[in-house]
């Protein structure tokens, strides 16, 4: 098994694109997480508090369910983003998606209110 040489943040291009002083700011608020296919992070009405920043190669599946039971993926996240960021901007929201890992990877998890003391209002 390769030896991985980049560190985690680097691997999704949200957190790549910030500014170190922010990252060094974030990283003890980040831990490195395995995501399952098919493991679902977020429930329809969960409560949402981590956000999960994919690394390459790991994808999280947005699903909306109908009034009859039917269900549509109506997106899907990479590691170009953030998913749940409802947590981090402290919106009270609950989930409206069920939120399954779409591709096994990995992936950096942090609770939203950590996060969001980390992150300065302009970044």
């Amino acid at each position: 098994m390769p030896i991985e040489t980049r560190s985690p943040e680097s691997q999704n291009q949200l957190l790549a694109s910030l500014a170190e002083e922010t990252l060094k700011r974030l990283r003890p608020y980040l831990q490195k997480v395995r995501l399952e296919h098919g493991h679902t992070l977020y429930r329809v009405d969960d409560q949402v508090e981590f956000a999960y920043f994919p690394l390459r190669g790991c994808m999280v599946s947005l699903l909306a369910t109908s009034e009859d039971g039917d269900t549509a993926e109506v997106g899907v996240t990479g590691y170009e983003g953030v998913v749940a960021i409802h947590s981090v901007l402290g919106s009270g929201i609950d989930n409206t998606f069920r939120l399954p890992g779409a591709v096994t990877g990995r992936s950096l998890e942090g609770e939203g209110r950590s996060i969001a003391a980390g992150v300065p209002e302009r970044f």
